[in-house]
């Protein structure tokens, strides 16, 4: 029986994006005005109605997505692109990319680059487990494009158990061992609780990526097959 590998990101390389086209930017400019103003003019209510117009706009938009199904190619729009963006608490950006990107809002847990893309397709990702969908990158500030990624948007999912530990860390996943595919990666979802799904790769693909030298993303051997 192959082993499996939780993939997530790195704890301390981090690099987050916002989703973005010209209607998102609208509402998310609204909220972000709304919020910077000094404390003493911040309206909680118009502050709070602002993140929701955002919120609602972005979860009609990735509706499609949460059930698991394939989308239609250029579905998300010609404008669309994710954006490196410094406006949310607890941001971290270093100038210096990395092939992982973790988009903010949205249901996928990760957006990964040419290099990840590549190594996941020469394994049947795309047959058998995920869609790769290409969307340009850019960092907000200065509208400079950094190249294109690709969400991830798994199509296999599976059920189990995705134990939490300090801090919200996931320290375990259990998967039935007839649940489990012979696929090269799935996403686990959680029986029980609210606990957000985790994605697992198989003991082949974590080696070609991690010997492909590939950045800002760790693969933990905490996946139990019973």
């Amino acid at each position: 029986m192959r082993r499996f590998y939780w993939w997530t990101t790195t704890k301390v390389l981090k690099i987050r994006a916002r989703p973005s086209n010209a209607h998102l930017d609208k509402l998310h400019a609204n909220w972000i005005r709304e919020k910077e103003k000094p404390p003493e003019k911040i309206d909680a209510e118009r502050w709070q109605q602002a993140f929701e117009n955002y919120d609602d706009a972005v979860e009609q938009l990735f509706e499609p997505f949460r059930k698991g199904e394939v989308v239609p190619e250029g579905y998300l729009g010609a404008d669309f692109r994710l954006l490196l963006t410094p406006h949310r608490p607890n941001y971290i950006y270093y100038p210096e990319m990395t092939d992982v990107i973790m988009p903010f809002d949205i249901p996928m847990s990760m957006a990964v680059s040419e290099r990840i893309a590549k190594i996941l397709r020469r394994f049947g990702a795309e047959e058998q487990a995920v869609q790769l969908i290409p969307v340009p990158v850019y960092e907000e500030t200065t509208g400079l494009y950094l190249g294109r990624f690709y969400l991830v948007h798994y199509l296999l999912r599976v059920s189990g158990v995705i134990v939490l530990g300090e801090g919200l860390e996931t320290v375990r996943i259990e998967v039935a061992r007839s649940a489990v595919p012979d696929a090269p990666l799935f996403r686990v979802q959680d029986v029980e609780t609210w606990t957000k799904p985790e994605e697992v790769v198989r003991e082949d693909v974590r080696a070609a990526l991690e010997g492909a030298g590939i950045t800002g993303c760790r693969f933990v051997p905490i996946v139990r097959v019973r």
